[in-house]
């Protein structure tokens, strides 16, 4: 066995582990043995494909981006493209969705400021009442 089947050999496992590891909710640690399988095979793909699906569970878009750009596509096979392609979707999609809970946040911001400033003067006007009667 060669240095390089032993590396991918390693990769795989840590792969595998990293997926038990998710379904445990063990997020972090998927990811650390996804990052040391991308480490000892570069080649590996699976890895980089699941770092990144991990990292867009915890909605760090980012980093799911910069797990992807370290593949060569000239190497990728056609169901390897078309997973990457896939989890590229997921991203554009997620930065949209973002971009529409922005937005919408930012509308409702002036509305939760009123409604603070009713509830308040509501508060006070009950403790006047309640001065009132004494």
């Amino acid at each position: 066995m060669t240095t390089a089947d032993i590396c991918r050999c390693q990769a795989v496992c840590l792969t595998n582990r990293a997926a038990a590891l998710k379904m445990l909710n063990r997020l972090p640690e998927a990811l650390e043995d996804c990052r040391s399988a991308m480490t000892r095979d570069r080649g590996y793909v699976k890895a980089y494909t699941r770092a990144a699906r991990y990292h867009l569970q915890r909605a760090e878009m980012e980093q799911a981006h910069d797990c992807l750009q370290d593949l060569s596509p000239e190497s990728l096979t056609e169901e390897e493209s078309a997973e990457i392609e896939k989890i590229d979707a997921e991203i554009r999609e997620l930065h949209a969705d973002m971009s529409k809970l922005e937005q919408v946040r930012s509308e409702f911001r002036p509305v939760r400021t009123t409604c603070r400033t009713v509830l308040k003067l509501s508060v006070l006007a009950k403790l006047q009442l309640m001065a009132a009667g004494d």
